[in-house]
Order: structure tokens, then C-alpha cells, then sequence
């Protein structure tokens, strides 16, 4: 997709309720920064922390004077000049997103990681600049996901999308959707039947523990047996019966050390899978 920047242009009230941008008002009177949205969000990039309040006045950045070499860069600035600003800063990166045909944020092209990474939403001929690039793209999951910019898969831990998202960046951008037409299996009568199953079970004494109990932890279970029970259908039991010589894993001999196990193995039952 081709972008150029240019004036000041309000986001739909969807983005707004996110807090996942700043958007800088302007206008024409403000000479030294209009149609320089690109420019103003690098600002805001670099100075909005320290910024207490009023973080989208245009007053709040007048003066300041910015750590990043803008030699080149021409305005309204485009996808060249973007280019030309990464070339003059080689540690950092700009991300552009802009909105699809059904109002979702999606990346222009691949995603960059770098030491110092931009990210910016394209808008109506206008930049503005993402501060919690999470947010905004992740919607109501935000929350509960970290959530990966080049496709938009959802992650647990802030580790586990870095670890992803390394390789992720090697291919195109792209968005994942499930289908909402969920299909489910009602015909039971056709499964296929199980030839045969195992079933364990435990059996264990509570006991109280003082110390434990001022931490939280009201009881405390202490193994007494454990049971391990195969069943099969008619036509396999010679089959089961070979399991006479089954070998319990060395993990379930050292927590059953010591305790009566008892191993019925010619149980019979017809039940099917579910």
C-alpha cells in the first residue's frame, strides 16, 4: 500500500476508547509541524514519557529538539521518506498499519524489530503514533494476550511472543480468523468403539499442617494406594492378556513404593470413545 502523510485527522471514537495512541492536534497556524505528521510522531515517540499530562497538545513538542537525523526527508512524507529516515537512524525501525476493508489495524509490509522500533497507524492521509501497539491491535483479548503485530496471533507471556515473533517477522504480514460456523459431531452411533482402555486410580489421607495452614494450604494429601485397571472387549481379551507382563513406568514405581497396587487385567465392557 502506498501512504503519504499530510493534515491533522480525527480517529474513529473505536481507536480512542483503546488508549492506544497519541494524536497530535494541529492546524494550519501551527506552521512549523503542518503536514509534518510524520515528524510529529517521531516526536511524540521520543518525548511522551516524560510528559506528565497534555500529551496531544502540539504545544507540549514546539520546542523540543529531537535526537534523530531527518536529513533527506521530505514532507508530506511518503514511503520513500520513511526509507530515508531509517537510513539516517540505523537503530531504529517504522512500522506502518493501516486500517483493512473491515477497520483492522494491518502492517504495510513486514514487521521490523529493532533497539528502537516506531510504530505508526496510517489514517486517512495522516500519521499517528501508537504507543501500545498491543492495545490497538488486540482489542478486548489485549489484556489477557500478548499479542504478535505481523499476525496477530495471541500469546500468554510477554516471553513466549518474543520467542515467536523473531521468526514470525521472516514472512509477510497477514491476520488469522476463525470461522464463527462451528461444525459438531452429533451421530455417536457411527464412533468407532475402543478395543480397550485403562483406568488409574488414587486413593490418599489428608493431614493438616500448621505451617502449612498459615500459608494458605488447608490440607495435605499422603498417597495409601493406587489402582490400575484394563478393560477390554470380548474379542481381544487373549490380547489383554498378554499385559499380564506390563511394566509400570520407573515415575509411578517411586510414588507407589511401599503401597498395596492391585492390576485387574481381564475386565470386559463394551464402551465406545467420546
Amino acid at each position: 500500500m502506498k501512504f503519504k502523510g499530510g493534515a491533522y485527522k480525527e480517529l474513529p471514537s473505536n481507536f480512542k476508547h483503546t488508549k492506544s495512541v497519541i494524536n497530535v492536534k494541529y492546524s494550519e497556524k501551527d506552521e512549523w509541524c503542518y503536514n509534518k505528521c510524520f515528524m510529529l510522531c517521531v516526536l511524540v515517540h521520543e518525548f511522551h514519557e516524560v510528559l506528565k499530562k497534555h500529551k496531544s497538545t502540539i504545544k507540549k513538542y514546539k520546542n523540543k529538539k529531537s535526537k534523530y537525523n531527518f536529513d533527506g526527508v521530505n514532507y508530506p512524507a511518503c514511503e520513500k521518506d520513511i526509507n530515508k529516515f531509517m537510513k539516517n537512524n540505523p537503530n531504529t525501525a517504522v512500522n506502518v498499519f493501516y486500517l483493512n476493508d473491515v477497520g483492522v489495524p494491518f502492517l504495510s509490509s513486514k514487521y521490523m524489530l529493532k533497539e528502537d522500533t516506531i510504530n505508526l497507524l496510517f489514517y486517512d492521509e495522516h500519521y499517528v503514533y501508537i504507543k501500545n501497539l498491543n492495545a490497538l491491535i488486540g482489542g478486548e483479548a489485549a489484556d489477557k494476550s500478548y499479542i504478535c503485530p505481523n499476525c496477530s496471533c495471541g500469546f500468554s507471556t510477554e516471553e513466549f511472543l518474543h520467542n515467536h515473533i523473531t521468526k514470525c517477522i521472516n514472512n509477510e504480514p497477514t491476520i488469522c480468523k476463525l470461522t464463527k460456523e462451528v461444525t459438531k459431531f452429533n451421530h455417536f452411533t457411527h464412533m468407532n468403539e475402543n478395543p480397550f482402555f485403562i483406568v488409574c486410580d488414587f486413593e490418599a489421607f489428608t493431614t493438616t499442617d500448621q505451617e502449612k495452614q498459615i500459608k494458605g494450604e488447608l490440607q495435605h494429601h499422603l498417597l495409601a494406594s493406587a489402582g490400575v485397571s484394563i478393560i477390554a472387549r470380548e474379542d481381544i481379551k487373549e490380547y489383554v492378556k498378554e499385559l499380564n507382563n506390563l511394566k509400570l513406568t520407573n515415575d509411578f514405581k517411586e510414588i507407589t513404593q511401599g503401597f498395596n497396587i492391585s492390576i485387574d487385567r481381564e475386565k470386559e465392557s463394551n464402551i465406545s470413545s467420546n
